[in-house]
């Protein structure tokens, strides 16, 4: 593969960050960089004792579950100005131990109030239950429009994502709708001076697991879309 390839088989249209440690031209196999193949202005430097884990043949990024995590930093690629955005990553967690939520993929201040002042993020509670945040919409357990928050399985590798469409968030688990949540009065993410964070949230513990492809594109893709990027790649993962 070579820069600007994609991840085989996924949608390319929208796609902005393409980040996957079994692409040769995101991740060479070796040091702590991993590149995003859409803009390779963008990396992810290895924070702590972060690893690139090759088990049973799949290659992911490795998180402590303590201080890990991969930092993007902040760029244009990554701040998603319009009212759209899609979030898919393939994940497994292990047993967490850490106290209230902890971030999986997070471009959002140091700051809690992530929910009015942060951009966009998808964390992960103790009882391994996700959560979907976007400026002015939090999709929780118990907070849904409808539905059910995914809950990841542990040891199990799982793909999760989240659409926005300007006003809904769509959560997924393997390509299957679980749960919405509609606000009509939340406004597109407007901060851009966030670094793009992946195993972690400002101010709280990294995540404990591993995580393979993370993919974000501007726009809301579509039920099929989601099920497309999720057969592309299941048979490495299932």
């Amino acid at each position: 593969m070579k820069f600007g390839s994609i991840t085989t088989g996924i949608i390319a249209d929208g796609l902005v960050f393409n980040m996957d440690a079994a692409n040769r031209a995101s991740y060479v196999g070796t040091g702590n960089l991993s590149y995003n193949t859409i803009d390779t202005g963008v990396s992810g430097s290895f924070q702590d004792d972060t690893q690139f884990n090759e088990t049973d043949d799949i290659k992911s990024f490795q998180f402590d579950g303590i201080d890990d995590y991969m930092d993007c930093g902040d760029n244009s690629s990554t701040n998603i100005a319009a009212s759209n955005l899609t979030i898919s990553f393939w994940v497994k967690s292990a047993t967490n131990s850490q106290t209230n939520y902890t971030g999986l993929i997070s471009k959002t201040p140091n700051t809690a109030a992530i929910v009015s002042a942060g951009q966009y993020e998808i964390e992960i509670s103790t009882s391994q239950n996700t959560r979907y945040i976007v400026t002015g919409c939090d999709l929780k357990a118990g907070s849904e429009t409808s539905g059910t928050v995914p809950t990841l399985t542990l040891n199990t590798w799982e793909n999760i994502a989240m659409t926005w469409d300007g006003d809904t968030i769509i959560a997924y688990k393997n390509a299957t709708v679980t749960a919405t949540k509609t606000s009509p009065s939340a406004t597109a993410p407007t901060s851009k001076t966030d670094a793009l964070r992946i195993g972690n949230r400002p101010g709280y513990a990294s995540f404990n697991g591993n995580i393979g492809p993370i993919h974000i594109y501007n726009r809301a893709l579509s039920a099929n879309e989601v099920l497309h990027n999720y057969n592309s790649l299941k048979n490495r993962f299932v």
